[in-house]
């Protein structure tokens, strides 16, 4: 199988790049472009531009590709769902060329990690790693060790400039009910504003990003309030945006 673009992908990313430049704003000297994206079961693929009717699975060539157009937008970017196998997130780097890097944690083992990483890609034209990597651990208590997150939350310190900032993502436990990721929430945010109010060099600029996991197709923030309102309650700052969202994926 030829690794080499067919006219009709060609053809494709140079629309697909004429409208996400509607969407997304140009790099800027003055902007920094942050985003996050939950690429589901992003492991393997199938090696050829067009997945056929019997191959699994579907993710092929031709989707890595308009996966690529999107992150190449940004600066960096925090995928959630890479998984043990990084054959994508490989593929996905070649397409993004030279000046992209990555930032990738081990996979989380056990049942509810469900063999997933946690990654950063950036562009290392507009930002460059300033020292910090790390996996967010829960100290024990004095009843024990603590009940640990689903899928540890996975932190990068970046700089761009004189602007230092510290990047955390997350996938929390899957649940169809709110109330029953709370608690993962509630440890997470408390163990933020912990980190926030320590007097070190990277308690500037958090940023979180990643997936609260809503299981139906509509999505409001009033849907999340429960989980909003414990960031809250711990002193966090909840994001605003008028932004409309649609749920969609690129297989």
């Amino acid at each position: 199988m030829t690794t080499t673009m067919p006219p009709d992908v060609a053809e494709n990313l140079i629309a697909f790049r004429a409208a996400l430049s509607v969407v997304v704003p140009p790099k800027d000297p003055s902007d920094l472009l942050i985003a996050t994206w939950n690429l589901r079961a992003f492991g393997d693929l199938t090696a050829k531009w067009h997945a056929e009717p019997g191959d699994s699975p579907k993710r092929d060539w031709y989707s890595l590709a308009c996966i690529a157009q999107v992150v190449a937008c940004f600066d960096v970017i925090a995928l959630q769902e890479v998984r043990r196998n990084t054959t994508a997130l490989s593929f996905l780097l070649e397409q993004l060329g030279g000046a992209w890097r990555v930032i990738v944690s081990d996979v989380t083992e056990g049942g509810p990690g469900n063999g997933e990483r946690l990654t950063f890609l950036y562009d290392s034209t507009r930002v460059q790693p300033s020292g910090l990597v790390g996996e967010i651990v829960l100290p024990a208590t004095v009843d024990g060790p603590t009940k640990q997150f689903a899928r540890t939350p996975y932190a990068a310190s970046f700089v761009r400039g004189s602007a230092e900032f510290t990047l955390t993502t997350l996938h929390v436990i899957w649940g169809a009910n709110p109330t029953a990721r709370l608690p993962e929430i509630t440890a997470f945010a408390e163990w933020m504003r912990a980190w926030a109010d320590r007097s070190d060099r990277w308690n500037q600029n958090l940023l979180v990003l990643g997936r609260l996991t809503r299981a139906e197709v509509s999505w409001r923030i009033s849907d999340h309030y429960p989980l909003w309102a414990e960031f809250h309650l711990a002193s966090c700052t909840k994001p605003t945006w008028s932004l409309s969202r649609r749920r969609g994926q690129v297989n």
